[in-house]
């Protein structure tokens, strides 16, 4: 992963996003608000409730919308709005005042869908917010002894406020990761800057293998079947992967390509950890050879491998950051490996060559690579008594 600076007005862009969604709310609580009055404002002491409701209201939003950040915490505004837009008057007005559940139900799913979706509150303080508004909602309905299967829409509307919250709060979960991730790299950069790091990188050192089986094209267009050789190459991938499991070979996957590989300590150097592969790549080499010498097959393994690191870096110090990102050139060298390989042979780079002739016996072919001209190719034989 490259580490940027794409992510340092999230602190800005969150405090808008917040804003808009409050902007939104105060046009829901407005409406209400006014719908309110015009029903009610006959009854003594209603005007005074909605009064004193939009004063607090007033209040929230001038904390939302002063200065450059939230005076208190998202959750504590998001609270307050949704007790006071929670806060419905239907339930002092009486049982002659006129009631409509339907159209109560309604307004009740909308302030779900505020308090839920548009308060940057997370999901257990949503529904904290949300029980209380059911409770005033239910206790309506038992004031007015109004009931209707109406109800059941408050579902729909706690489902739409719920994805709303979800989409709203991934979107800020990966900015915080990132915005940490980023401000752990600048810190880190600083110090390299200032001469309190030492300013060596040990990076993961890695060797690679790729791994093809040659001969089944021929066979297939000789035979024009597969049926005979499934057996073996079942036989062949269990014994494999126990092997793999075994020498604690790890795997890479792109797109359908997989390579295997093992990794060293980068604390710690040590110029054999590569040598648990190699015997890997000579046991199933030599088991394959003789499955298919057993079962009258022509086929054989071609082997490719190369070491390096697994990871690389960029020092920029004109933005103070450390950019790290995964190395792909292992990968491509061991399949280069492969692919300009010999069918039954393992073929390994100088760079592997170096840290197997220790242990093992190696042959230097008379043959370069087409993209490196001027470096030597090896064959891995066998290991050293």
């Amino acid at each position: 992963m490259i580490i940027t600076g794409d992510y340092k007005d999230h602190i800005p862009r969150r405090l808008n996003t917040l804003r808009k969604m409050y902007l939104g709310n105060a046009i829901l609580f407005l409406v209400l608000l006014i719908a309110d009055y015009i029903r009610f404002h006959g009854i003594s002491g209603i005007f005074l409730m909605l009064f004193l409701k939009f004063l607090v209201f007033l209040i929230i939003l001038i904390f939302v919308f002063s200065g450059n950040k939230f005076p208190v915490g998202v959750h504590t505004i998001g609270i307050l709005y949704s007790f006071f837009i929670g806060f419905q008057v239907e339930v002092f007005t009486g049982e002659n005042a006129p009631f409509d559940f339907e159209l109560f139900t309604m307004q009740t799913g909308l302030i779900l869908i505020s308090v839920i979706g548009l308060t940057g509150m997370n999901l257990f303080w949503s529904a904290v917010s949300s029980i209380v508004i059911l409770f005033v909602y239910a206790a309506t309905i038992f004031v007015k002894g109004s009931f209707g299967y109406a109800y059941l829409l408050l579902l729909v509307f706690l489902i739409i406020g719920v994805l709303i919250n979800g989409t709203i709060q991934d979107q800020y979960q990966i900015e915080q990761e990132m915005i940490d991730l980023l401000n752990y790299w600048k810190n880190y950069s600083s110090q390299l800057l200032s001469d309190k790091l030492p300013k060596e990188f040990h990076l993961q050192n890695a060797t690679c293998m790729y791994v093809d089986v040659s001969g089944i094209f021929s066979y297939f267009y000789e035979t024009e079947s597969l049926g005979k050789v499934k057996k073996t190459l079942l036989k062949f991938i269990k014994e494999f992967k126990e092997q793999k499991q075994n020498f604690e070979i790890l795997e890479y996957d792109e797109n359908g390509h997989y390579w295997f590989y093992i990794t060293e300590n980068p604390a710690n150097s040590d110029p054999t950890y590569a040598d648990p592969i190699a015997e890997f790549g000579i046991k199933i080499r030599d088991y394959f050879e003789e499955l298919c010498k057993k079962n009258g097959l022509k086929f054989s393994l071609r082997i490719g491998m190369h070491s390096g690191k697994l990871s690389e870096y960029h020092f920029d110090s004109k933005n103070s950051l450390l950019k790290v990102f995964q190395s792909e050139t292992i990968f491509e060298k061991a399949r280069q490996m492969e692919s300009e390989g010999v069918n039954g042979e393992i073929q390994v780079t100088n760079e592997t060559y170096l840290l197997l002739k220790k242990n093992f016996y190696l042959t230097r072919r008379d043959m370069y690579s087409s993209r490196e001209p001027e470096a030597g190719f090896y064959i891995l034989n066998r290991k050293k008594e």
